[in-house]
Parts: structure tokens; C-alpha cells; sequence
């Protein structure tokens, strides 16, 4: 694929990117909405890791950016990919309307709607996006059902960045870094103060890029899904005795073939290829 031979963004100092994102919105009358996770990037640095990480993937024929935004990222991938194909989904009707007559890349094609309702049935193996921190999680969740989907650059909170790549056992170890970890290779590749933001968000922001080295089996994974959402409400205590009561609550008759990789473990004591065996044990006694 014919690539550009440097991979810059179209603003080039950190001062014009600044400036003109605060013009920008203040002439089209943009009122960041908090409720949309709406914080615009004004660092370079955030934009071109995203093209650094985007360049080390293979097939970028077709790729999908979740949140438009005022189409900055949009923008410099365009440019740095000029052969790649851009769907670019934006949620908020009035922002869409405005980027609308900026966005004039051939190579990028932008479609209104709400991304959670189109990450299950994309078809592209690509997908990049700043991602909007109130849907972060429910975005990797249902990328992660999503075989189509092989390699993901996200910017998203630190904190679940740091959920993602958590060691078992861990405070941050949940039901999140255990489908994530499975499916995916996961690398937390740079992390931004909301310096690099405006407005300002309250939280710093990571870089994530996930490569998928396992499909999701419909079955096991999804067994594993209401597993982990029941016993990890009670992630401190004793596994056996929470594994007997969500077992009974979602009515499967498995107890007995897992109890020795339950052990005296806690539950935030099981590792995710523990919790996926666990699965695939129960889903084969629920089939027989």
C-alpha cells in the first residue's frame, strides 16, 4: 500500500494545532458536550503516535474511526494514508453537520450514528478512534465479539488502560482485562496529560493498541461474560463459595467438573486462561 514517506499531521507545532482548534470551535459555535466525552486534542504528538501505530498494521485498505470529533485525527490519517478508505462515525448531530462541509477527503466517508450500535456488525479488520470515555468499555466489549475486528488503536482513560493490561490479582484486575487479554495482545503505547486536550479533561489519556490472537468463541467467551459479571461482585472472597452460588443463579450444573482450578483461590485470584477453562468446561456440560 503507497503510503505518504513521513507521517504528519497537517497542523505541525503544538501552538497552531492549539489555536486553531479554539478558533475553530469558537466560529462554528461548538459547545463541547461533557456528556459526549467531547475533548478535542491539541497536541501533535497525540495525533501522530496514532499514525505511527496505524502504519505497523499490514491491511489498511478500509479502516473505521469511532468519534468524528471536529475531524483532526480524521484528517491526519486521511493524509497519511491517502490510499486507505476512512468510515468515520459521529454521534452528535450538530457536530456531524459542521464537519460535514470541512471534511472534503475523498478517501473519507462519514456516517451519523451511534458507535455502539455499529461496532458488532463492522466488517473491516481496522479500527482506530479518541475514544469517547463514556462508552470506552462497552466499545472494547463488543469489539471483542467481533472476529472482524483484528487490530485496534484507541486513546481512552488511563485508568482503563491500566484495567486492560492488569496482572491477576490486582485492583485493577477485572471482567474487562480478562476478555481483553484472552482475544487480544494488548500494549499501552503512550499516555497524555489533559494538557493535550481541550476543554481539559479531569482524567490523563493512553494510547492502547490491541491485536487479536484469538476469536471469540460464541460459546465459551460468552459464558465467560455472565461468569465474571457475577462473581466478580464478590471479586475478594472465596471462589468455590462464589462460583457455587452464581453457578446455581444461572442455573448450570458444572460445579463439579471445575472445583480443582478453583482451589482456595479468591476469585481476583483466577487468571484469565483460568476463568476461560473454567468456561469451557461448563459449556461443554450445559451441551451434553
Amino acid at each position: 500500500m503507497e503510503r505518504t514517506n513521513e507521517h504528519k499531521v497537517f497542523f505541525f507545532s503544538p501552538i497552531e494545532l492549539k489555536n486553531w482548534t479554539i478558533h475553530f470551535i469558537k466560529e462554528a459555535g461548538i459547545k463541547p458536550k461533557k456528556k459526549l466525552s467531547q475533548n478535542f486534542t491539541i497536541d501533535p504528538n497525540y495525533i501522530e503516535t496514532f499514525i505511527k501505530e496505524l502504519s505497523l498494521i499490514d491491511n489498511l485498505e478500509w479502516m473505521v474511526e469511532i468519534g468524528t470529533g471536529i475531524g483532526t485525527l480524521t484528517k491526519a490519517v486521511s493524509y497519511a494514508f491517502s490510499s486507505s478508505n476512512i468510515i468515520t462515525i459521529e454521534k452528535d448531530a450538530s457536530l456531524f453537520s459542521i464537519i460535514s462541509s470541512i471534511i472534503e477527503e475523498r478517501n473519507v466517508y462519514l456516517i451519523l450514528a451511534d458507535a455502539l450500535g455499529i461496532v458488532p456488525s463492522i466488517k473491516t479488520s481496522v479500527v482506530f478512534s479518541s475514544t469517547p470515555f463514556s462508552i470506552t468499555s462497552p466499545i472494547i466489549i463488543k469489539a471483542c465479539r467481533n472476529n472482524n475486528i483484528k487490530n485496534m488503536i484507541l486513546g481512552m482513560q488511563k485508568e482503563v488502560a491500566e484495567r486492560l493490561v492488569a496482572a491477576t490479582g490486582s485492583k485493577s484486575y477485572g471482567r474487562l482485562s480478562i476478555l481483553a487479554q484472552l482475544l487480544f495482545e494488548i500494549r499501552i503505547v503512550r499516555s497524555f496529560t489533559p494538557k493535550s486536550f481541550f476543554p481539559e479533561p479531569k482524567v490523563s489519556v493512553s494510547i492502547v493498541s490491541l491485536k487479536r490472537k484469538k476469536n471469540y468463541d460464541t460459546k465459551v467467551h460468552f459464558l465467560l461474560e455472565k461468569l465474571t459479571s457475577c462473581v466478580f461482585s464478590q471479586r475478594n472472597k472465596n471462589s468455590r463459595k462464589v462460583f457455587k452460588r452464581c453457578l446455581e443463579t444461572l442455573k448450570l450444573n458444572c460445579i463439579d467438573y471445575i472445583e480443582k482450578l478453583l482451589e482456595n483461590k479468591r476469585v481476583r485470584e483466577l487468571s484469565p486462561w483460568e476463568m476461560e477453562e473454567i468456561s469451557r468446561r461448563c459449556a461443554e456440560v450445559t451441551e451434553r
